[in-house]
């Protein structure tokens, strides 16, 4: 579940990365919690995934949609790299 990965990403976080990194990046996790949490990891498309991220960054910088976008590409890189090989990154 998108949940559980979510999880297991901050674990990995708050243990590899600087404390600044949770902070930038609790409110994109929180929203795709919020929105996608007890779905399972691979049930994700790509169109929900452009679809949460045109919500989310609306009215916001270009900058800030770059960094929102990065971050859901690298949670994905993470499941695919740590959890599930198989699994195709939606982003």
């Amino acid at each position: 579940k998108i949940s559980q990965a979510i999880e297991s990403y901050k674990d990995y976080h708050s243990i590899n990365s600087k404390k600044k990194y949770g902070e930038d990046y609790e409110f994109v996790f929180t929203q795709f919690q919020d929105g996608f949490g007890d779905r399972l990891v691979d049930a994700i498309t790509p169109d929900e995934i452009l679809s949460f991220l045109t919500k989310l960054t609306d009215g916001t910088k270009q900058s800030t949609k770059r960094n929102r976008y990065s971050s859901l590409k690298a949670f994905f890189n993470y499941i695919k790299n740590s959890i599930d090989p198989n699994l195709q990154n939606p982003c």
